[in-house]
Order: structure tokens, then sequence, then C-alpha cells
């Protein structure tokens, strides 16, 4: 089996820059394709954590940047959502999924480049996004 997980969202508007469309106002739009390693699935929904009345006063932080500007946005604009289970699959409720680092990612060459600091980087953006690509598929399958 080779889990998937494909998200797709919009995200405010921009204004066409060049083209036949000049000028136009246009929601910005992104796609993550996620593919982890590997997937459990559960067959019944995890209990609620907290009660959503104690949602309303927490404390949720405000990211202020574009989801482009993470380092793993590199094709957007192809409408998928995708839990990585078939509808009819018992275990339809997501509950860990594990992911191994791309060959293309070699902490050494950043070390050489006097970039040290941005080891984590990536490795952190990769999670993020993946936890929210997830997450908000699942959503969009159970309502």
């Amino acid at each position: 089996i080779n889990p998937q997980v494909n998200f797709y969202w919009r995200r405010g508007q921009r204004i066409i820059p060049k083209g036949h469309r000049r000028g136009r106002l246009e929601p910005t739009r992104f796609q993550i394709d996620d593919l982890p390693h590997s997937q459990i699935r559960i067959t019944q929904q995890l209990p609620q954590f907290t009660p959503l009345e104690a949602s309303y006063a927490a404390e949720v932080p405000e990211v202020a940047f574009a989801p482009n500007l993470m380092p793993l946005f590199r094709r957007q604009y192809d409408n998928n959502i995708f839990t990585g289970a078939k509808l009819p699959d018992p275990a339809c409720y997501g509950h860990t999924q594990f992911h191994l680092v791309p060959d293309r990612y070699h902490r050494d060459r950043l070390a050489r480049r006097q970039q040290s600091d941005q080891v984590e980087v990536f490795l952190r953006a990769n999670g993020l996004a993946s936890l929210f690509a997830w997450t908000g598929a699942q959503a969009m399958y159970q309502g």
C-alpha cells in the first residue's frame, strides 16, 4: 500500500499580474500532495481531547505568512482532496502517519554552506504541512 494525502484550499485573494486576466482578483490556491511512508488508521473516531467549548478561550497563534513561503510548496492548483483511505474502508479515521526524510535532503550540505541554523526548518515545515493536509482532508470527508 502506498498511502497518499491530498488537500486543496484557498486563502485570501491576489491580483493577477499579467495575461489577458491582468488586474482581476482571484483566490490564492494551494495544494499539498503528501506521500507518507505509512499510516495507522482506526475504525472508531478518537475521543474528544477537550470539550469544544473550551477551545473558544484558547490562545491560537496567528501565522502571518502565506503557506507558499514554507519550503514545501512547489506546485499548486490541482483540486484534489484525499485522506489516504477509500470511503468504504472501515478504518477510515486517521491516527498516525510516518514520514521518511527525502533522499535530496542532506544536513551536511547545509552545514558546508554555514546554514546550520536551517537544518531543522525543512523537517518542521514538512511535518506541519503534512499534519495540516491530513487533518484538513479528514475534516472535508467526515464533515
